[in-house]
């Protein structure tokens, strides 16, 4: 067995004129038609605060597994407006959109002797984020579960080169989420849905020297 990896890290700092999104829209065609899209500019200024940690644990083992790696993340990302007042709106203190306070991240991956398989499970969590600058209406938190096989089919005696075989899913819960929100959107359309549950499948040829 290996020894147990912890890392770490704090920081903080003072960001000035941040790129912010914001909704826009103009009057187009001969029958007129609102045409809504969104712009970016660099205004105001953010106090960042925030912790990362990560977890590394591995065991060596002498049967068919050969080895077991366990990781896991978590992340704390305390971001607010410090100068952000916009016509009669005034954003100081609210927490900066489309970023979750709390996230963490779980990983357990199995290997066979040589590598000739391994098994991954990946499991996300995210939690809630608000979605506007008035902090006024929430992503959800929600989490996701990922998994992947890979297979070596075939291996020369003389090395070299060798094929694999792999598959997996994706969002295995089949979880309701978006991963790009339309931030600020005016008339509160922030989800951009992404996949529900999905399998891939291909192979891969590998070449060493």
């Amino acid at each position: 067995n290996t020894g147990v990896e912890f890392e770490l890290m704090a920081y903080w700092f003072f960001l000035r004129d941040i790129i912010l999104p914001y909704q826009d829209s103009v009057i187009t065609g001969e029958i007129p038609a609102i045409l809504e899209f969104t712009r970016y500019k660099n205004e105001g200024a953010t106090r960042q605060k925030g912790i990362e940690a990560v977890l590394r644990k591995s065991f060596l083992l002498n049967g068919f597994i050969e080895r077991i790696d366990l990781q896991a993340t978590f992340t704390r990302a305390d971001y607010v407006f410090d100068e952000y007042i916009v016509d009669d709106n005034n954003w100081n203190d609210q927490l900066l959109p489309g970023i979750p306070l709390h996230s963490a991240t779980g990983l357990l991956q199995l290997s066979t002797r040589d590598n000739k398989v391994q098994w991954s499970v990946q499991h996300f969590w995210n939690d809630r984020m608000p979605l506007n600058y008035g902090n006024s209406d929430w992503l959800p938190a929600y989490h996701l579960l990922n998994s992947r096989v890979d297979v070596c089919v075939w291996r020369p005696v003389s090395g070299g080169w060798e094929i694999h075989a792999f598959a997996g899913v994706n969002n295995a819960l089949n979880t309701s989420y978006t991963s790009f929100p339309n931030l600020n959107d005016a008339r509160g359309r922030y989800y951009n849905p992404a996949p529900g549950i999905n399998a891939f499948g291909g192979i891969r040829m590998r070449v060493s020297k």
